[in-house]
């Protein structure tokens, strides 16, 4: 009885244990884009440059604070010295310190600081929308590889269908053959487009291994055969896309992250030559120090005087304003002029985007066009073929016709339900590229 319920829970917890396995290979699209998202390296870089620019952000608006600095020396005297409370030649050991607060500060400077502050905030808003993008793309990725792997799959498993179709017509006519009803003929040519649906099978079967991978290479996971994919409800999908080209370039102008990110860098591109210019100008500044002195060989008639006393007494400040002229500049008028270049190349680099965004949407809305046509043409072919494919069956059957028009029936059909799943899904991937350019998720 002991022996019976340790085989009970040994077979129960591994039944546990491979369903647990099991469940694990089995994503939905949400897990995969968030797999992507979370172990994407350039996403993480593109995290990390965005937080730099957030950081410059910052530096860049302390540099209108003033600068303080705190002093606090101490020191020793030995032999002959100068005493540093009366200045007189003493030979005596004398211990002395001094502490201080200095500061300064930038009043005017030609707007340098508030068009440089300008700069780092045009720079960290496309730094975001870099990143924006980067996380768009791989979501975008993923969606096709996912899509990839879906339409190989129904590929496959109608061609599994074609297979058990061709085996069973293959085991009715063996049997007319055994009773002479049919030529010998006419079973090899069901033989040969048996092993034709069968090698089908073997080559998607690959096709479909090549696109998990290539999914799990986008969520930057090990590849894994056991892995399941959970099925789309893509006939919602299908419908025409309404957005013409125009209206889509339209949209990415407004808020397409790559768009947007090469316009903040024009814009910062120009406060880097504000902030440039502005070194021309005179500078104005104020500074200030505020300390005091002690020395162990202070004394007054009454004795010596103790560091509070010291400390206080001594105390001392100053306060200074003044300006700084700029008479021989070169630096300045270089970093001038390579500003200059720098926010024309800019400029170009975002018309350049602009360009090649347009391009691709033209490209993709074409695309997506001929994929919709494509796509119900295909759909009408296929209802004609399916009559046409039952009409000979029947004959075949019966015997009306011989192998070879019911097999150009059959093949006609056989080709026509791949190339439907095919057009399916390559309108709704060319559909989502087009999604991609607008912001729609």
């Amino acid at each position: 009885m002991k022996k019976f319920i340790i085989v009970v829970l040994a077979v129960y917890f591994i039944s546990a244990d491979a369903n647990a396995q099991q469940a694990t290979y089995i994503m939905n699209l949400n897990q995969c884009i968030d797999s992507a998202l979370r172990k994407n390296i350039v996403l993480q870089q593109a995290r990390l440059s965005h937080q730099t620019a957030n950081v410059n952000v910052h530096m860049a608006k302390t540099s209108q604070l003033p600068a303080v600095t705190g002093t606090v020396g101490q020191g020793i005297n030995l032999g002959r010295n100068v005493d540093p409370f009366n200045n007189q030649y003493a030979n005596q050991t004398i211990n002395y310190g001094s502490y201080g607060v200095s500061g300064d500060m930038i009043i005017y400077n030609g707007g340098n600081i508030k068009n440089n502050i300008k700069r780092t905030e045009s720079n960290a808003v496309a730094a975001r929308e870099d990143l924006r993008l980067t996380g768009q793309q791989t979501v975008l990725n993923v969606i096709l590889a996912y899509m990839q792997v879906l339409s190989t799959q129904e590929q496959l498993e109608m061609t599994r269908t074609q297979a058990k179709l061709s085996e069973e017509q293959l085991t009715r006519l063996k049997q007319k053959s055994d009773k002479g009803v049919v030529a010998p003929s006419q079973v090899s040519d069901l033989q040969g487009q048996l092993l034709n649906d069968q090698l089908a099978i073997v080559d998607l079967q690959n096709t479909l291994e090549w696109y998990k991978m290539e999914l799990a290479q986008q969520m930057n996971i090990p590849y894994n055969k056991q892995i399941k994919l959970i099925k789309i409800d893509i006939d919602k999908m299908l419908t025409e896309y309404a957005p013409n080209n125009v209206d889509i370039y339209e949209t990415a102008m407004e808020n397409f992250p790559q768009i947007r990110a090469a316009k903040e860098r024009s814009k910062g591109a120009d406060y880097a030559l504000k902030s440039a210019r502005g070194l021309r100008y005179p500078q104005l500044f104020a500074g200030g120090t505020v300390g005091t002195v002690y020395t162990s060989s202070a004394e007054t008639t009454t004795g010596k005087l103790g560091f509070s006393n010291q400390f206080l007494n001594n105390r001392a400040a100053n306060f200074n304003v003044g300006i700084r002229i700029p008479i021989l500049a070169s630096n300045v008028r270089n970093n001038i002029k390579l500003a200059d270049i720098t926010l024309e190349n800019v400029k170009l680099e975002e018309e350049r985007t602009k360009n090649v965004v347009w391009q691709e949407i033209e490209r993709g809305y074409v695309a997506m066009t001929n994929a919709y046509k494509r796509f119900r043409t295909l759909e009408e072919q296929l209802i004609a073929y399916r009559q046409s494919y039952k009409a000979a069956e029947a004959r075949f059957v019966t015997g009306v016709d011989n192998s070879l028009d019911y097999l150009l029936a059959k093949n006609n059909l056989d080709r026509a339900n791949i190339n439907f799943i095919n057009a399916r899904y390559d309108f709704i991937l060319k559909k989502k590229v087009l999604d991609f350019y607008q912001n729609i998720p």
